[in-house]
């Protein structure tokens, strides 16, 4: 953080996410290229939750 807030919510996306934007993250988190992902939860909601 340089000196650069931004409020939760506001960096959003302002459409929803299209099923295979969901589907490219769950092939991404199935595959072997993210072996080191562990234990954590990724938020697919365009920046809403930020």
């Amino acid at each position: 953080m340089h000196g650069s807030w931004v409020p939760a919510g506001s960096a959003a996306v302002e459409d929803r996410a299209r099923p295979a934007e969901i589907a490219a993250t769950v092939a991404h988190l199935a595959s072997p290229e993210a072996g080191y992902v562990t234990g954590a939860v990724v938020n697919v909601d365009g920046g809403f939750t930020s």
